[in-house]
């Protein structure tokens, strides 16, 4: 059977799936990629909008995301993909020392807004001076180091709050760690894999030992350059130097419409926009599977799905049901972009240059978090 790909969904991680694959497939001009998105445009999650507004005549232009804003340069398969796409001029870098790095705000009930230390020197200054809202955070992270493994024997995966509750303590998972699970994934840190949303702080706790902080610690460099060894970065390490986040001056869907570009210009690519999946089901003449869409069906020799796990699971034949695929819940997030015009004087403190606030889950535990 001809080597014919079905990649379900054109969003960042379907495009990207279709990108590599071209790649490696080059050499195979037989091969064939069908990418298949059921909606009118691509980019999925991803989106970003160019306003123009006027300011006392004139038109100021600004970018408004309706998704993700920024990246961490932790991952070096995103790296890899900026460096092969030719995105490095589109980079806009905001470093550690910038103020939208070093602000970082947290809500307590009992004493509002909170600055969370940025630096070793901060964060010995709050033990005296938030010490009600932030002096659990140092003697936690210190007690951690010294305190015995105890991750139960042949466990291979636990919630977020129970890991954090573990080693750092309940009071500390309720207060920090319940915050952070909220402000990136908007989920309850009780129900959130811990493994799968936050693996690498997993295996630092193996590599110290049994202690996170230790494991953490412990790492390299030498480490992070093996690490990298594989992957085709160019002088993204050297760009990244220094930097906490970034993004791109057109935006996060600059990354999505340069992977379009790219494959528009792949022969053995077809890129159907509009085309939902209603049935997949195995092929009775081949080894491979029948995808049916809403303009026909199509026989593929292999099928990747990029689809939320509950649609994946609608498209499936009954007697084949995989119950794992309804088990992850979703949460709907709303995104507001607000647009302050140019003012001669500053709308906010300089302290509050850019803040992240979120609010911990509320002291009473059997309630859920907000």
């Amino acid at each position: 059977m001809t080597t014919t790909i079905g990649i379900l969904g054109g969003g960042i991680s379907g495009l990207s799936a279709a990108f590599h694959l071209s790649r490696r497939l080059a050499s195979n001009p037989k091969a064939r990629i069908v990418l298949l998105e059921a909606s009118k445009r691509l980019g999925g999650w991803i989106k970003s909008e160019n306003a123009t507004v006027h300011v006392g005549g004139k038109p100021y232009s600004v970018v408004l995301e309706s998704g993700p804003r920024t990246l961490r340069p932790k991952s070096m398969e995103m790296l890899e993909l900026i460096h092969l796409l030719g995105l490095e001029p589109a980079l806009a870098l905001i470093p550690y020392s910038h103020p939208a790095a070093r602000n970082r705000f947290i809500y307590f009930p009992e004493t509002g807004v909170t600055r969370l230390p940025s630096d070793i020197i901060s964060l010995a200054r709050s033990q005296l001076v938030d010490r009600a809202s932030l002096g659990g955070l140092l003697p936690a992270a210190l007690v951690e180091i010294f305190k015995p493994a105890n991750r139960p024997r042949g466990m291979t995966d636990e919630s977020f709050d129970s890991f954090i509750s573990r080693r750092f303590g309940e009071e500390f998972a309720r207060r920090f760690g319940s915050s952070l699970v909220h402000g990136i994934y908007a989920a309850d840190s009780r129900k959130l894999s811990m493994r799968a949303a936050f693996g690498q702080v997993w295996d630092a706790e193996d590599a110290g030992g049994g202690s996170v902080v230790r494991g953490v610690l412990g790492r390299t460099n030498g480490n992070a350059a093996s690490a990298s060894d594989s992957f085709d970065l160019g002088n993204m390490q050297e760009i990244m130097k220094e930097v906490n986040v970034f993004r791109f001056h057109n935006g996060m869907e600059s990354v999505s419409r340069a992977l379009s570009n790219a494959l528009q210009g792949v022969p053995q690519v077809d890129i159907r926009i509009g085309e939902n999946v209603r049935n997949i089901r195995p092929s009775d003449e081949s080894s491979g599977l029948k995808v049916e869409t809403t303009s026909g069906t199509l026989e593929l020799s292999h099928v990747i799905s990029t689809l939320p796990l509950s649609t994946l699971s609608s498209t499936l034949p009954t007697t084949r049901t995989l119950p794992h695929l309804n088990y992850n819940p979703s949460t709907t997030v709303h995104v507001a972009n607000i647009i302050f015009p140019p003012s001669p004087s500053p709308i906010h403190p300089q302290a509050l240059d850019i803040s992240y606030r979120v609010q911990p889950k509320t002291i009473n535990r059997r309630r859920a978090p907000f």
